[in-house]
């Protein structure tokens, strides 16, 4: 997960209480990294995960009867249920 630093060109920026900021340098050097380091991977690691999740998808009645069909066993595909 290392980047090299020339090819970071952005900057994020993010306001902390002074208790969060001291928080977060604690956790950063208990991992002897600078505040930027550790926020840089615990952010990316954070994202990751969330982007794997599985997406929950929200059916109409009439497609959630469709998905149940499915389901149920083989049947003929008609165009119309779609």
């Amino acid at each position: 997960m290392s980047t090299s630093p020339e090819t970071r060109s952005t900057i994020v920026e993010i306001q902390l209480s002074e208790e969060e900021k001291q928080t977060l340098q604690t956790a950063a050097a208990n991992r002897s990294l600078s505040l930027s380091e550790y926020l840089r991977e615990i952010a990316l690691i954070a994202a990751k995960e969330e982007t794997i999740q599985p997406q929950s998808t929200l059916l109409s009645e009439g497609e959630w009867e469709i998905f149940l069909s499915l389901l149920e066993g083989p049947t003929e595909i008609n165009e119309n249920n779609f």
